[in-house]
């Protein structure tokens, strides 16, 4: 059975007292080993059993360093403001590549905008995050 590879881009990270958490809008599936792979850059992976992996996209630069020292990682999750479970995690710092075809992977994450909001969508999320770059 392949791992199911679930994109997460709504998350918290939380700090009190040198302790670092996350907190997940995840629940159901039973833990075996987690893990969470870091490299100290845009994404993350939290592998929770043999089938799910979630991958967390857009952490924040300016916690990077901190996430990636974290020893360990508390894991919560939530789901509509209700605590489910924690556990903690070590973080495995390891590389985690970006995929070969990630033209084709933003080509569909695009297509998907595009499906969903309309075709002037994408229009209006590059003038509005990237406005230098609408002025060309």
């Amino acid at each position: 059975m392949a791992t199911e590879k679930i994109w997460v881009e709504h998350f918290n990270i939380l700090e009190y007292q040198k302790q670092m958490g996350i907190e997940l809008p995840i629940k159901g599936e039973p833990i075996r080993s987690a893990s969470f792979l870091y490299d100290g850059r845009n994404c993350a992976i939290l592998i929770k059993n043999k089938t799910k992996a979630y991958i967390l996209t857009n952490i924040a630069y300016d916690i990077r360093a901190k996430l990636l020292a974290a020893k360990p990682l508390i894991v919560i999750e939530m789901t509509d403001d209700e605590f489910y479970q924690g556990y903690p995690v070590e973080v495995t710092n390891i590389s985690i590549p970006y995929p070969d075809n990630l033209e084709s992977v933003i080509d569909e994450m695009l297509q998907k905008i595009a499906d969903k909001y309309g075709e002037g969508s994408i229009q209006q999320m590059i003038n509005k995050f990237w406005p230098n770059e609408a002025k060309k």
